[in-house]
């Protein structure tokens, strides 16, 4: 019973660690690649001279710019709830692949890239923000694993010989 409290004590240290001090430092350098990524779009929009106008540009920046200090909302919940959303909107999923399509043929190599760069940070802020349930998931797994090792060790102390379980669990007068 003390190693299951010292346990759930580890547990919630390390909860706390994670969610007050690891992951605000995490969310901090993704919102900061965000930024440094909308100003690439920027600056690409002027180098290439595109218009404030051009469609694939706009839709980056303002994708870029809604997750801007929406990096906390990203979790797993939300996941299920966008598949829910684009399994039963057509709606939605049209608007959406037309963005797609209009940013991957954009011509611009560089703006692709940004787009892609901007995809990956929130998907890292999707791990980011579910890692906390890693320090849950892991003492299950290893619970689990070792329950299924239980089967293999009661057939081997069935047929260890008697004097090495003799040996190995001495009988307690």
């Amino acid at each position: 019973m003390s190693l299951l409290i010292i346990v759930v004590m580890f547990l919630v240290i390390l909860h706390f660690v994670y969610d007050r001090i690891i992951l605000p430092t995490i969310r901090l350098h993704l919102r900061n690649k965000l930024f440094e990524l909308r100003d690439e779009v920027r600056s690409i929009m002027i180098e290439e001279g595109r218009s404030e106008n051009d469609e694939a540009f706009m839709f980056v920046n303002d994708g870029i710019c809604k997750f801007l200090n929406r990096l906390p909302e990203v979790t797993l919940q939300l996941k299920v709830e966008i598949q829910k959303q684009f399994e039963n909107d057509e709606e939605l999923r049209s608007h959406t692949q037309y963005r797609i399509d209009l940013i991957n043929q954009s011509g611009s190599e560089r703006l692709v890239h940004v787009f892609h760069e901007a995809n990956s940070v929130v998907e890292k802020a999707f791990i980011a923000n579910a890692g906390v349930w890693l320090f849950y998931l892991i003492p299950i797994a290893l619970l689990v694993a070792s329950i299924s090792k239980l089967s293999e060790i009661a057939t081997e102390l069935v047929a260890m010989p008697t004097r090495d379980t003799e040996r190995l669990i001495p009988i307690h007068k």
